[in-house]
């Protein structure tokens, strides 16, 4: 059975590699290629490791409390089998055609001052009413916050998230309208992506910001730039094991306050301590593979189905749970509560799989083409729209279905507030 997985899954992987190299130089940045690159990196990175070492481990600093097991690779049949049956599911979805009716157009102006009025302003609102400000925890002030707050904690923080893909979109459009050159174009998005995610804790925008940036500048590069990709992959590992150990830091970051560079200096050494630079960690890290850990238990053992739930959460996330105790979660709460634990990812397969079970592989293809005509009705063939619904699509495959659709809609809401003009002259 290991070997016909292998097969099976090797056979699945040259599907998606030709996808993404074939759907990039046909159509650029899309959501597919979102999807596509979130399966290959979140499940094949671990799936890799997972055939070559024969486990995955997990991390008992992270989830010794946890009921999360070490998945090893002669135990899990069944999950193999759900797996593969779900990588199929989603392989029907990318190769199905589906026509974009809106033709090529470009904005006549970027908002971004108003983006990042949004953003700095829903952060401070974060900042002070999370009480981050005077110290504490990273984990539990956001969640004392949330709970205090309710809606209107809910409310701000989608705002956040959807200003931060609008700025993204953004310097990608006026780098490529010759509005910024090379360096200050790598620059401020890249310093942005850094200052966010230490100063809130989410390294997922940052990851599909550097994906979106060295998908961009790798397709453009030359025979004779090529040469010069030696030197930059150090910085990209680098950027990778930060990212990995940086779980580690957010924490305790934030003890007394707004970090100093010697506290964030402190909290480094202390991680890179715990997490030592090694290959197999580092892939693990820098994949999330507790993430195929949960997917892969849950494939194993759950059977508690949701039939919709988590799905609802994005119709009644306005009503407060005072009104509504057993108002749906999301899917990271209720994974958490299956497996003693804060928050777990089980990504959009998992999702499928905990509400509709293996009935799941019929809905996830309508369910992403929903999705995909959505968005492309909104959001117009474009560098700024077509990087945003990249990244889109890496979140939605990785987070909670209901809170990403929220963002999206937000974001289309910040759009038409802010006067955005939709079309103006084809490209």
């Amino acid at each position: 059975m290991i070997i016909l997985f292998g097969a099976i899954y090797t056979f699945q992987f040259f599907l998606l590699i030709s996808f993404l190299f074939n759907s990039y130089k046909k159509s650029g940045f899309s959501f597919k290629l979102g999807i596509c690159f979130s399966l290959l990196y979140f499940i094949f990175i671990p799936l890799f490791i997972y055939f070559f070492y024969g486990e995955v481990k997990i991390s008992k600093i992270d989830f010794g409390n946890t009921s999360l097991e070490t998945i090893y690779l002669e135990n899990y049949n069944k999950a193999n089998l759900y797996l593969s049956l779900f990588n199929f599911s989603i392989l029907i979805y990318l190769y199905l055609p589906l026509k974009r009716l809106n033709k090529r157009v470009k904005y006549k102006k970027i908002s971004l001052t108003k983006y990042g009025v949004m953003y700095f302003f829903s952060l401070f609102l974060i900042l002070v009413g999370s009480g981050i400000l005077k110290g504490g925890n990273w984990y539990q002030n956001r969640h004392d916050f949330f709970i205090s707050a309710g809606g209107l904690a809910i409310l701000i923080t989608y705002c956040y998230n959807a200003s931060k893909l609008l700025l993204i979109g953004s310097f990608f459009y006026l780098y490529e309208n010759s509005k910024l050159n090379i360096f200050f174009f790598i620059f401020i998005s890249v310093g942005f992506g850094i200052f966010d995610t230490i100063i809130s804790g989410n390294r997922i925008y940052l990851f599909g910001l550097l994906i979106a940036l060295a998908i961009y500048f790798i397709s453009r590069l030359k025979l004779k730039q090529i040469l010069i990709l030696p030197l930059i992959i150090p910085v990209g590992v680098f950027l990778g094991y930060f990212a990995s150990i940086f779980r580690h830091m957010r924490g305790p970051l934030f003890a007394d306050g707004i970090p100093t560079y010697s506290k964030f200096i402190e909290t480094y050494k202390s991680a890179s301590l715990m997490e030592p630079f090694e290959i197999e960690p580092l892939l693990l890290g820098i994949s999330e593979s507790v993430n195929f850990n949960v997917l892969m238990q849950v494939f194993n053992d759950y059977n508690s189905f949701l039939y919709g739930k988590t799905y609802l959460k994005s119709v009644v996330f306005f009503i407060p749970r005072s009104l509504w105790e057993s108002k749906p979660h999301s899917i990271t709460v209720v994974a958490a509560q299956e497996y003693n634990a804060v928050s777990l990812v089980t990504t959009i397969i998992g999702e499928m799989y905990m509400n509709f079970a293996l009935i799941g592989l019929m809905f996830l293809p309508f369910i992403l083409i929903f999705l995909e005509k959505m968005m492309n009705l909104m959001m117009l063939n474009n560098i700024f729209n077509n990087v945003i619904l990249f990244i889109l699509g890496i979140l939605f495959f990785r987070m909670p279905f209901s809170d990403e659709l929220l963002v999206f809609i937000f974001l289309v809401l910040i759009l038409k507030i802010s006067n955005f003009k939709f079309v103006y002259g084809k490209k």
